[in-house]
């Protein structure tokens, strides 16, 4: 048995991750464990917590190995030109089936209609994961009441130091979220770290899901992480993609390379991979810019062996330190 077949085995030994067939389902199963599963979530203050993040981690601790760039073929002058996805995750609309919309819609309304003793809903709503609810007053008290009796999946204090640091209600929802989904992102992390091909990690809020990216195609070991659910709730969703976060670092250090040694015209400000692995950004000086995006695009998509958009971007400003520093 290989390194990644043991830590597999040991994980799902340990109960912390258990394996099930219903890949389809399992948003549904959730449902009903959590119906007879009193859960607690840290109580910490979100002040301060970001509500979205992208990691940008390479998982493989080997080196993967080198391949020249692959040429791109030049675009056609009717084509659009290429342009990277604005987030790696569609939360435009919940990603659920509509039984279970259904099931948590009437959860809700109930809660809202409902009053309480000790505590109070400062605001209740459908998330990916269920209903999350924040109190005011007898936090213990609401989490036995809401999650046992109303099948609210997280119930958590209001912290009214929140929106003063951008967190109103929709925002402390959505950190609370991401805090539940914690053990399926270490476990997405854990479990992958010694295969090569790695893209991009993403909280899918919409899907209560973690969003994991992988270079195509997909590893077996990688794809069954979606078989897998969490005493906590969430759960894995594997993305084929064309590149691997290495892949675009890689493509990045040739263009930022290229353009600063003077191989082509034009002023590098910044570098990026695309949220959705199938490029990579890079920003040009505007006063170097001009009309040459189109031009600019395909001449670096040659040297960086893949897509490339090309944004305008001012170059980061020096900050003046205490003391003339």
């Amino acid at each position: 048995m290989d390194q990644m077949d043991e830590e597999w085995q040991q994980a799902l030994r340990g109960g912390e991750l258990r394996a099930t067939g219903d890949a389809v389902g399992l948003i549904a199963a959730e449902v009903r464990r959590r119906r007879h599963r009193r859960r607690a979530v840290a109580t910490a203050g979100v002040a301060g917590v970001a509500a979205t993040a992208l990691v940008a981690a390479v998982l493989s601790s080997g080196p993967e190995q080198r391949r020249a760039a692959d040429p791109v073929a030049a675009p056609d002058p009717g084509d659009v030109l290429f342009s990277c996805a604005d987030s790696a995750v569609d939360d435009s609309s919940l990603n659920l089936p509509d039984d279970v919309r259904e099931q948590w819609e009437a959860d809700l309304e109930a809660i809202e209609e409902a009053t309480f003793s000790g505590f109070a809903v400062k605001h209740a709503t459908v998330t990916g994961l269920g209903v999350i609810v924040l109190v005011t007053g007898d936090v213990d008290a609401a989490r036995e009441v809401l999650e046992g009796d109303y099948d609210a999946v997280v119930v958590h204090g209001w912290d009214a130091s929140g929106p003063s640091v951008g967190l109103d209600e929709d925002g402390q929802t959505s950190v609370v979220g991401q805090w539940t989904l914690e053990p399926a992102k270490k476990a997405a992390l854990r479990v992958t770290r010694e295969v090569r091909g790695f893209a991009g990690l993403a909280y899918w809020d919409s899907a209560g899901a973690i969003l994991l990216q992988w270079k195509e195609p997909v590893p077996a070991q990688v794809q069954a992480l979606e078989s897998l659910t969490f005493a906590e709730g969430g759960r894995i969703v594997v993305k084929g993609v064309p590149y691997s976060l290495k892949e675009a670092g890689a493509a990045m250090n040739r263009v930022q390379q290229a353009m600063q040694s003077g191989q082509i015209a034009g002023r590098w400000t910044m570098s990026s991979p695309c949220n959705d692995g199938t490029g990579i950004e890079i920003g040009i000086d505007p006063s170097s810019l001009g009309d040459r995006r189109a031009e600019l695009q395909e001449e670096l998509a040659q040297i960086a062996g893949m897509p490339v958009m090309v944004v305008p971007e001012e170059p980061a400003v020096a900050l003046m330190m205490p003391g003339g520093g």
